[in-house]
């Protein structure tokens, strides 16, 4: 088992200084905790302002049960050539890993991470898992790139401990060079009770939704600059049945910065671009600030984070340290952001009456 490292404290600064959220101000205070090199993180879940685990390359995961004062780094046994690109955590017990490339695994403990269980292993030609995501405890779904039959999407209704595949006749089939991202776990989102979304790049930039857990969908064209490989939406946020963000760009060409964020009110079916853009062009992980309402987001990407006040209709550049992945915890009172060489930092958010 890994051991306690000591946090890692190499930057603290405020940022974001006094936008306003009604009659507060709100900063945010990023905190760098710690650090692996060699490792990339892409996959983070803040389970609450105790509690966060992360996930990347060589079998690597951590977690935090005080606040990142401490972070706790381990790998699975077996698991080295392997990269988790996502996480989904209940508490500091319980946790599933998914990785991508082949073979396509899935993990869990409910120990802590002191013992993981494969739960799902498929070795299928095309397999390529990016992200999954959960309901509740029992119920989750995972995204796969498509298959030569279509969409290649998985759920469990058991916690994780089973997986069968969704039939792919029931998903709009993928337009020819339409896949995933997996560059921060989050190209798929639940909401609701059985709401989901996903989304794609590639040779299309679409949303699809489902209202019913996966047994029927609609398909939504995007603005998100699209028609190439490295292009499309690498990332969605969504704050209610309405109110949706996406994210992505081109992360070989991250001088693009236009059509690299998108907004919809309507649940998907129309889409308006921001008057002002992230400043930094690529994204690849969006997230909402909780307790402001939907008018606050942060994006991360690998030329450094963003920041909008107004619902994501304009951006301004928070700081150029490079992140793959965030989240925040739903107390809102901390988030944490995480990229490459096993970097962590907690994202404080500071709140103040005006």
């Amino acid at each position: 088992m890994g051991k306690y490292l000591s946090a890692l404290i190499i930057a603290s600064f405020i940022l974001g200084c006094n936008y306003e959220n009604g009659q507060k101000s709100i900063n945010f205070k990023f905190e760098l905790q710690t650090s692996k090199p060699g490792i990339s993180i892409r996959a983070l879940q803040a389970v609450d302002e105790h509690i966060a685990w992360i996930s990347g390359t060589e079998g690597k995961f951590a977690k935090t049960i005080n606040g990142g004062k401490n972070w706790i780094w381990d790998s699975i046994p077996g698991t080295e050539a392997l990269d988790f690109r996502d996480i989904e955590a209940n508490d500091d017990k319980t946790a599933l890993v998914i990785s991508a490339g082949l073979p396509a695994k899935i993990f869990k403990t409910a120990d802590g991470g002191e013992n993981w269980q494969e739960k799902y292993s498929d070795t299928t030609k095309g397999v390529f898992f990016n992200s999954f995501d959960f309901w509740d405890k029992n119920n989750g779904i995972a995204v796969s790139d498509p298959l030569t039959d279509g969409f290649f999407i998985i759920e469990t209704q058991d916690g994780g401990e089973n997986w069968s595949r969704i039939n792919p006749a029931k998903i709009p089939a993928p337009i020819k060079g339409e896949a995933q991202f997996a560059a921060s776990g989050s190209c798929i989102e639940t909401y609701g009770k059985s709401d989901v979304c996903f989304v794609t790049g590639g040779a299309a930039a679409r949303a699809f939704i489902s209202h019913n857990r996966g047994n029927s969908w609609q398909v939504y064209s995007t603005p998100i600059i699209q028609n190439e490989q490295t292009k499309g939406i690498y990332s969605v946020a969504i704050f209610d049945e309405n109110t949706i963000t996406i994210v992505g760009g081109d992360y070989l060409k991250p001088q693009l910065k236009g059509n690299t964020a998108a907004i919809s009110n309507d649940g998907g079916k129309s889409w308006t671009v921001p008057s002002v853009f992230p400043p930094t062009g690529f994204n690849s992980c969006v997230k909402y600030v909780p307790k402001t309402k939907g008018k606050y987001l942060v994006a991360v990407g690998t030329e450094g984070s963003n920041f909008s006040n107004d619902g994501g209709h304009t951006w301004q550049l928070l700081d150029t340290i490079p992140y793959h992945t965030l989240d925040f915890e739903p107390g809102g009172k901390f988030g944490w952001a995480a990229g490459s060489d096993g970097r962590v930092a907690r994202i404080r958010i500071i709140e103040k009456k005006q």
